[in-house]
């Protein structure tokens, strides 16, 4: 994959909604990984015009004129059905709605056999460098003196592993669910203490689900989360009609999750300032150097997936090295490769450093 940027004409800092951006580019990333066999995905962010665009270009298989509008419908993909990834087949067009939100619309060039090119522009307002917010001020650890229990439900296996990525780090229990009825089969085993659940889904849809969970004697008192691309005034009040406690809208924003669940369950976080002069906390196992330099070399290649799964791994271990991977697996949950890298490297020449002086 090659990344092209303008570093001399793009704007040092704009205001945007990162959470929605940072959704369409991966998704369209992936849909170009996804349909390309041999040749280059080109990533370029360029002034166009007065406004910020962004194309990912492929070499991949390409498709016909008829297939461009068909592929943002929900659930259609273009292409040979051997290459259709599983799932519901809605990141096209979710990126097309998130588009449309942040003020703009996705374009597309296509050819059989040609690849293609989707690109959008935005009109982006340029604030000061000098007075951007930092990234955070302050990083979660994670829950207080608890171990919440949670249920998730979404027909999306990308948008389980996500939240379930983000959320058991900080030590949520985490059941999952891909339809309604299996939804409350385990919510009657599990006795969540909140359900987050999908608003659109086949058959049994999340309206309906939420008003079977209030019917029922033993689940009824349950925290519900609703959430939705589709944000329409109407979904959000009918899921409000229908019992569910908050709607959040989607690509859930982490900081407006860990606040609504710090609301509906009364929890307490444990908090790790910016800028502590510890690479990580001092009673934390920090595991060999062989494992270091491994998990340094899939975070330099850019491999999220495999870094999370040598991580799980880690943790699953039966070491002392859980911590270690919990504080990774954040980072990791949040897309932040470059904190990954800086850390691993400061571990690394701190453990060099050690061994020379002895």
């Amino acid at each position: 994959m090659v990344g092209d940027f303008d570093a001399r004409s793009l704007p040092k800092a704009v205001s945007i909604d990162g959470s929605r951006l940072r959704q369409v580019l991966l998704n369209l990333l992936d849909n170009a990984v996804k349909f390309t066999d041999s040749g280059e995905v080109r990533f370029r962010v360029e002034m166009f015009d007065g406004r910020v665009r962004f194309t990912v270009e492929d070499q991949g298989v390409g498709m016909a004129s008829e297939e461009i509008e068909r592929i943002f419908e929900p659930f259609e993909q273009a292409g040979e059905s051997g290459r259709k990834a599983a799932g519901a087949g809605l990141g096209l067009s979710i990126s097309r709605s998130l588009v449309r939100l942040m003020g703009g619309a996705i374009s597309v060039v296509s050819e059989p056999g040609s690849g293609s090119v989707f690109s959008f522009d935005l009109d982006l307002q340029e604030v000061p460098s000098d007075v951007v917010a930092p990234e955070e001020d302050r990083r979660t650890l994670g829950v207080k003196n608890a171990s919440p229990k949670l249920l998730i439900v979404d027909d999306n296996p990308q948008n389980l592993s996500v939240l379930e990525d983000l959320l058991v780090p900080l030590g949520f229990v985490v059941r999952d669910a891909a339809d309604a009825p299996t939804a409350l089969t385990i919510a009657e085993q599990f006795r969540p203490d909140l359900m987050i659940t999908d608003l659109i889904m086949p058959e049994i849809d999340g309206f309906q689900l939420i008003r079977q969970v209030r019917r029922s004697e033993t689940l009824k008192n349950m925290k519900i989360v609703a959430a939705s691309a589709d944000v329409e005034k109407e979904n959000r009040t009918a899921s409000l009609e229908a019992g569910a406690d908050l709607f959040l809208p989607k690509p859930m924003q982490a900081d407006r999750l860990f606040d609504s669940l710090q609301r509906l369950l009364a929890l307490q976080w444990r908090y790790e300032a910016n800028g502590e002069s510890a690479i990580c906390p001092e009673d934390i196992a920090v595991p060999p150097k062989s494992e270091m330099e491994r998990l340094a070399d899939l975070a330099e290649m850019g491999d999220i997936e495999a870094l999370e799964r040598a991580l799980t791994d880690l943790k699953r271990s039966g070491d002392a090295f859980g911590p270690f991977a919990d504080l990774f697996l954040e980072l990791t949950a949040q897309f932040k490769i470059g904190a990954i890298k800086q850390k691993l490297g400061l571990l690394l020449e701190k453990d060099k450093t050690e061994k020379d002086m002895r």
